[in-house]
């Protein structure tokens, strides 16, 4: 994996999961677009966990 690509990877996942979590947050938890945040933490804390060990992996 070249470095632009894992430093990009990384920001995409970043984004999404700080995004995320911060709508978690704000929401009222009775509303529909709470549960769409909470996916999309689950997301993007997944695909941070894939990133993070493919970088590892990679550095190796």
């Amino acid at each position: 994996m070249s470095p632009e690509a894992g430093r990009a990877a990384l920001a995409s996942a970043l984004f999404v999961t700080l995004l995320a979590a911060g709508l978690v947050l704000l929401l009222p938890r009775d509303s529909p677009e709470f549960v769409v945040a909470l996916l999309s933490l689950g997301v993007g804390l997944a695909f941070l966990v894939v990133v993070v060990v493919v970088i590892r992996r990679f550095t190796r």
